[in-house]
């Protein structure tokens, strides 16, 4: 059997998700670790995620009706 409707409560419940972006240069990255390297935080920020990635994917999210409730800044 398939429902194709939702009760009150279904449609109220909070079901979380996390999403992850590919760090840029990860195989870079990864070699620096193999190494044992000891990376600042500002050495690791040219590894993450590009900012306008992350915005397209909150963009699109919100568009489709979910709600951000943890906005992280990239970068």
């Amino acid at each position: 059997m398939v429902r194709t409707v939702l009760t009150p409560d279904e449609t109220q419940t909070v079901l979380p998700i996390g999403l992850e972006l590919t760090l840029q240069s990860a195989d870079e990255l990864q070699t620096r670790i193999d190494h044992g390297e000891v990376l600042t935080p500002k050495e690791l920020e040219k590894y993450l995620p590009k900012q306008a990635d992350y915005n397209a994917v909150k963009t699109w999210l919100q568009s489709q009706g979910f709600a951000i409730t943890l906005d992280l800044v990239v970068g």
